[in-house]
């Protein structure tokens, strides 16, 4: 059964930060409860410790898997941005940019890799990104991968309406407001099922 999670926790720690991005994060976390509870389920159903989660900011579904119970190591860009939520949490959160980068961690030592809502802001070489995950990976385990669906009825209503899937100059600011970049490339479902494929995942796919 799912435990209550700490969401009241994680707003005041977030009420109290003056990090740069406090509003954005705030608001993320304010958006966002039903989808940690929908990702939290996915764990406890399917992933065991240690978990390693790929772009971590804001830290939030870290601090909460964390709480549960879990082993968990995020991967973050600038984990400075979420210093308040890391430093409440005893949160492990590495350093690395995950496009270029070996990951700082070992072969084959994590039953679990979560990548939720990260694979679309990725600009230069999400194959690498996929192939490290594969690297640190135990044989038998699983990745928890989400991105939003390029052919979902709201991004199908938004192109049909403005003719453009989002504002390249909003998704492309929000390195220097947020410190990564916005939506680069959103995809198909049958274009993730792809790439992960050839990237010699195997499972399921939906």
């Amino acid at each position: 059964m799912q435990q209550d999670l700490p969401i009241e926790e994680l707003q005041n720690i977030e009420n109290e930060s003056t990090t740069e991005i406090r509003s954005w994060a705030i608001n993320y976390l304010d958006n966002k409860e039903i989808y940690y509870r929908n990702i939290v389920r996915y764990v406890e159903e399917n992933l065991q410790s240690p978990i390693l989660e790929i772009g971590s900011t804001p830290c939030h579904l870290t601090y909460i898997i964390k709480d549960l119970g879990y082993d968990i190591t995020g991967l973050d860009l600038d984990p400075e941005r979420s210093k308040n939520v890391i430093e409440a949490g005893g949160l492990d959160v590495r350093e690395c940019d995950i496009e270029h980068e070996k990951f700082p961690v070992e072969d084959n030592s994590m039953s679990g890799v979560i990548m939720t809502e990260v694979l679309e802001h990725l600009r230069v070489d999400p194959l690498w990104t996929l192939r490290e995950i594969h690297r640190v990976l135990r044989p038998g385990g699983n990745l928890l991968l989400t991105t939003p669906n390029l052919f979902s009825i709201y991004t199908l209503y938004n192109v049909m309406t403005t003719g453009k899937f989002n504002d390249p100059y909003e998704e492309y600011n929000k390195i220097r407001t947020l410190g990564h970049m916005g939506h680069v490339r959103e995809y198909t479902a049958a274009e993730v099922k792809s790439m992960l494929e050839k990237n010699q995942f195997r499972g399921c796919f939906s």
